[in-house]
């Protein structure tokens, strides 16, 4: 057993990562350390997160019954919480006073404080996405080099308190196991297999669909298996040497895709991924940018993707992809351009023009999304938040 860095990245959801921490505060393993990236939330996310570790803000969660104990009781307050911002926080931080801390921790002034470390909070300065977002964390933990373990975790998760151990005992049964990822459920069913551990595929063609994705949940999945694609960014394990060996994640990307680019980046190196049965996750979805609302298509019911949704689903899903078969498979890249991303891109049209609003904005994004791609203009190009905010104030 070694010490674990659980890295979050927070943008707007400062309730949905209230709700993981005091589930992690939960797990039965000790010998963690939460770090929590904060994008740089307009709806000070920051300040609140403070608030909640003071013991001064509470926020009401909606956790189904079959979870509640996964939550409940809540950790007493005040929490041990140390504020880096991002040059500091990838300088290790300040060592002096975070050694002081776990005295105070192993002390006991924390009563019910389940961890042995203090969490970090960090300013990253700027909504920076996913992957420089977990970068930061990542890059805090490794300067540390105290780190065995990584586990890239969404904000809006919960997860069993044996999850932890679960874990580790599966990446360390094997010196060729680089990661694992979990048994991921519907938050809002809990009973509802989301994902196990990854996808099926992960070639130039498709990065493959999440294992058994929406069906009940059985003992037929309590067996560990290596994943054949990606393991699902949501709940990435990772033995510290296969994460930093990999590179962490391509900032290229800024959101979407990464995950399975780091994955095939980490098998390249000759690792395996497998399926963890042990880790059992429960998962929101979708967070902030998904909305409540749905569309009648053909007679059912289909989720309504708002224009910040549709940023990260079709924008940065044609351009990322075609940047992904290019640096992996680049004799694919035409090919790949012909077969998957013009037909992607005139389903999408043709969803626009029949089914939803804002649409020259939305036609805007497919355009751009195979422009973009093509010519390899990565990083963030458009932030999501404020692209859907502005097209909400300009229909008011």
């Amino acid at each position: 057993m070694g010490k674990t860095y659980i890295v979050l990245v927070n943008f707007l959801g400062w309730k949905d990562t209230v709700e993981c921490i005091e589930s992690l505060l939960h797990l039965r393993n000790p010998d963690f350390q939460i770090v929590v990236c904060e994008n740089n939330s307009p709806n000070n996310s920051f300040e609140y997160l403070h608030d909640w570790a003071k013991g001064k803000l509470q926020p009401e969660f909606e956790t189904p019954e079959p979870l509640r104990s996964y939550v409940n009781p809540l950790t007493a307050k005040p929490l041990p919480v140390i504020s880096y911002n991002r040059e500091e926080a990838e300088k290790g931080g300040n060592i002096a006073g975070e050694r002081k801390i776990e005295q105070e921790i192993s002390g006991r002034k924390y009563p019910g404080y389940s961890c042995r470390y203090p969490i970090i909070l960090i300013e990253s300065g700027g909504n920076l996405g996913f992957s420089i977002g977990n970068n930061i964390g990542i890059g805090y933990g490794a300067s540390k080099k105290d780190a065995d373990y990584f586990w890239i975790l969404n904000n809006d998760m919960i997860c069993d308190p044996g999850s932890l151990d679960a874990l580790i005992a599966a990446v360390e049964k094997d010196e060729s196991i680089g990661a694992a990822g979990g048994r991921i459920y519907a938050y809002h069913d809990p009973e509802i297999i989301q994902c196990l551990g990854g996808t099926d595929a992960l070639t130039w063609k498709s990065t493959g669909r999440c294992i058994n994705e929406f069906i009940p949940d059985s003992s037929g999945f309590d067996t560990e298996f290596d994943i054949p694609g990606y393991v699902h960014g949501g709940c990435m394990f990772y033995k510290s040497e296969a994460l930093l060996r990999s590179g962490m994640f391509d900032e290229n990307y800024f959101m979407w895709t990464e995950d399975a680019d780091l994955s095939l980046t980490t098998k390249n190196l000759g690792y395996r991924l497998i399926y963890c049965p042990g880790a059992r996750i429960w998962h929101k979805e979708g967070g902030s940018t998904v909305s409540g609302k749905t569309l009648r298509v053909l007679g059912k019911d289909k989720p309504y993707q708002s224009v910040s949704r549709f940023v990260i689903t079709v924008y940065y899903h044609l351009r990322n992809h075609l940047y992904f078969v290019r640096k992996f498979f680049p004799g694919k890249t035409f090919l790949y351009f012909l077969t998957r991303s013009l037909p992607f891109a005139v389903k999408k049209t043709a969803a626009v023009l029949f089914l939803y609003d804002f649409k020259w904005r939305r036609l805007k994004l497919v355009f751009r999304g195979l422009w973009d791609g093509v010519f390899r203009r990565m990083g963030k190009r458009i932030d999501p938040y404020e692209y859907g905010k502005i097209r909400e104030n300009r229909s008011q």
